[in-house]
């Protein structure tokens, strides 16, 4: 009778445990179960429109950001040979630190070079912001371009002529550009290894432009039209000779004086011997001062003013003078907009601009306050 009681019970209990309801599946995602829930996500994300594009400057908005000045002045700076020792008061020489020091103040003060064949054809790709500056070396001097022979044979500069210390403040600062123009005579770059002519195809083959500056350097207002004629073609078959394809641009005149004025118009173009030229521009010498913009009113390609580079003119005419005028009075200073194809300025400086200069350019005034 026990065990028929045990029996019962546990028939029960099997009896309960099937009539019970079913235990609940484990729970399942709506999501499809071949996507991850990151994706998934991204995926709604990716359904946002897009920010809107900021909105293009105006070029008087450009400009003005810029403090656009593009009648400015511009300094082209004025060297001739460089030495290790002090140079004498009102010397036509620079010391090797003093050269180096004038590269990290023009750095340092947004100056960055252009070359002088686009200056006077009126390119000028300075970035917004900063001054345009031209260098020129007068007289071929082994101090601005020595060359020697490395270990494979090839020619490349001493690194204390003008040359080597240009090409190693390039490489530090490239932004700053390497242009400069090398006005020769008779025989230039003659000391060091190679010949004149190497130094000559040096400078062109590195981006350098190389101008004249007659053979003889003699008083132009004292020759004759022939002599004249000489003078400049001399220099034009020493370059063709080592550059057969090389077009110079400009001349240097020697002790900064101009030609008779009837013989004048044989800088800008002329030809003897068989030779031929035509020239953009011409520079002086001597303590004169900043040039003027390409677009300005007064801009005078033929009779280009340059800054002697000293610090010790008492009139503050040469490159010491110059920086503390410009850091002095701002206004005064060439500011790129940084768009060759326009012409930038405030509208109160209206009247500098040369309208008739800008050819296919675009004049942008702007009002500065």
């Amino acid at each position: 009778m026990k065990k028929f009681t045990v029996l019962m019970c546990a028939l029960a209990v099997c009896l309960l445990a099937a009539c019970s309801p079913e235990a609940p599946a484990a729970a399942t995602t709506s999501r499809n179960p071949q996507t991850p829930p990151a994706e998934a996500d991204l995926s709604e994300e990716a359904k946002a429109p897009p920010a809107p594009p900021e909105p293009e400057k105006s070029p008087e908005d450009a400009a003005k950001e810029a403090g656009a000045y593009e009648v400015g002045q511009i300094m082209v700076l004025m060297y001739h040979g460089l030495e290790d020792a002090d140079a004498p008061s009102n010397s036509y020489r620079r010391t090797l630190k003093d050269f180096r020091a004038d590269l990290r103040t023009l750095y340092d003060e947004g100056y960055r070079t252009l070359s002088m064949s686009d200056y006077i054809s009126d390119n000028i790709t300075t970035p917004a912001g900063k001054t345009p500056v031209v260098l020129t070396f007068d007289d071929g001097l082994p101090s601005c371009l020595t060359l020697e022979k490395g270990t494979d044979g090839s020619l490349a500069p001493k690194a204390d002529c003008a040359v080597g210390i240009m090409n190693e403040f390039y490489e530090a600062h490239p932004d700053f550009g390497r242009n400069a123009i090398f006005y020769v005579n008779a025989h230039p770059f003659d000391e060091g290894a190679g010949t004149s002519a190497d130094g000559l195809r040096y400078l062109a083959e590195n981006g350098y432009e190389i101008g004249n500056h007659t053979f003889n350097h003699d008083q132009l207002d004292k020759l004759s039209r022939e002599k004249l004629l000489a003078e400049i073609t001399d220099v034009e078959k020493l370059v063709r000779e080592a550059l057969p394809d090389y077009k110079m641009t400009s001349l240097s005149y020697p002790f900064g004086i101009r030609p008779k004025e009837d013989l004048r118009g044989l800088i800008e173009k002329g030809e003897y011997d068989g030779v031929s030229y035509e020239y953009r521009a011409a520079v002086r010498v001597g303590d004169s001062g900043t040039a003027s913009a390409p677009n300005r009113k007064d801009f005078d390609p033929m009779n280009l003013p340059r800054v002697r580079a000293s610090d010790d003119d008492p009139a503050g005419t040469d490159l010491g003078g110059m920086f503390r005028r410009f850091r002095e009075h701002p206004e005064y200073r060439y500011i790129s907009d940084g768009d060759p194809a326009t012409v930038a300025l405030p509208e109160e400086f209206a009247d500098n601009l040369d309208e008739a200069s800008l050819g296919g350019k675009t004049a942008v005034l702007y009002t500065a306050n």
